[in-house]
């Protein structure tokens, strides 16, 4: 996560690195959501996993994960529309425009920690450093790219895709991940399954002899 904010060091001007530093920051705090949302949600996950079998997965833990850091994401950056340059005065007016970039890096993020529980709850977690260690390689060729010439903005956009691609894509390419590549697609547009999901469950609880 910090690779970004090196590469901004050693091929930006001081002023780009502290404008950037301020929205990756800012994106730190944003990454929480997902991780919070599917750390919750995992004992389900391993409820599923033990009832249905170990190369099963529920789509809903995937639409769950993606529809909430999607929704932070867009709040998070109608607060910082609004309130950074009060906090921090009109000199980092410009980290504005790079954390309206940088924080769809939130989505590739969802991505990648609910397929990591899904690689735990199935015993494929061993691939893991593969997966992390391909995202490196990935940012570092996109921000030696993008930084010398775009500086800041370069680099929100070398590391949203680097975390989109290792997250997201990546699991077509490994045989392994395969299963839940499709899953992770699916949840990019979650809204009509949730909607039915919730549908369902209060249809249960209001028929007779249901919950409550």
């Amino acid at each position: 996560m910090k690779v970004d904010v090196v590469m901004m060091g050693v091929l930006a001007s001081d002023e780009q690195t502290g404008l950037y530093s301020l929205s990756q920051k800012l994106c730190e705090v944003l990454y929480l959501v997902p991780v919070i949302v599917v750390d919750v949600l995992f004992p389900a996950l391993v409820r599923h996993q033990a009832l249905h079998g170990q190369g099963a997965a529920p789509q809903v833990f995937f639409d769950l994960t993606f529809a909430t850091a999607l929704l932070a994401t867009l709040l998070a950056m109608a607060c910082v529309v609004l309130a950074l340059p009060a906090l921090f005065g009109e000199p980092y007016r410009p980290t504005v425009g790079i954390f309206l970039l940088h924080a769809w890096a939130c989505l590739g993020i969802a991505l990648n920690h609910a397929r990591f529980k899904w690689m735990a709850a199935t015993g494929r977690e061993k691939l893991a450093p593969a997966v992390a260690f391909l995202g490196v390689l990935l940012a570092l060729a996109l921000h030696a790219l993008l930084i010398p010439a775009h500086g800041a903005l370069g680099a929100a956009l070398g590391t949203v895709l680097a975390y989109l691609v290792s997250g997201w894509l990546v699991s077509y390419a490994l045989p392994a991940l395969r299963p839940v590549a499709a899953m992770q697609t699916r949840a990019l547009w979650p809204w009509g399954r949730l909607w039915a999901e919730w549908s369902r469950r209060r249809a249960a609880v209001a028929a007779p002899g249901g919950p409550g």
